[in-house]
């Protein structure tokens, strides 16, 4: 399980947990028998495709600004990590 947890994707989820705009990524499976690997995230209602995709008019001004904002400050909290 350690080589699991060396792959660089899982190290940046595991270190990006606890902003409350990256998605909390909350256990990882491996199984040796398959090599599957498997990551448990925190169970969310949608994601932003689908809410976008669901509406029947445009997004307002109003929720793009908002979304945009909660991008930003994501980002910036990875580039904190210089990600």
């Amino acid at each position: 399980m350690d080589e699991i947890h060396q792959i660089r994707e899982i190290r940046v989820l595991k270190q990006l947990n606890g902003h409350p705009n990256i998605i909390f990524l909350r256990e990882i499976i491996f199984d040796k028998r398959t090599g599957v690997l498997c990551l448990i995230f925190e169970l969310m209602n949608m994601n932003l495709y689908e809410y976008i995709r669901g509406r029947q008019r445009l997004l307002s001004s109003e929720i793009v600004c908002k979304f945009m904002y909660q991008l930003l400050k994501a980002l910036e909290f990875i580039h904190r990590y210089f990600i």
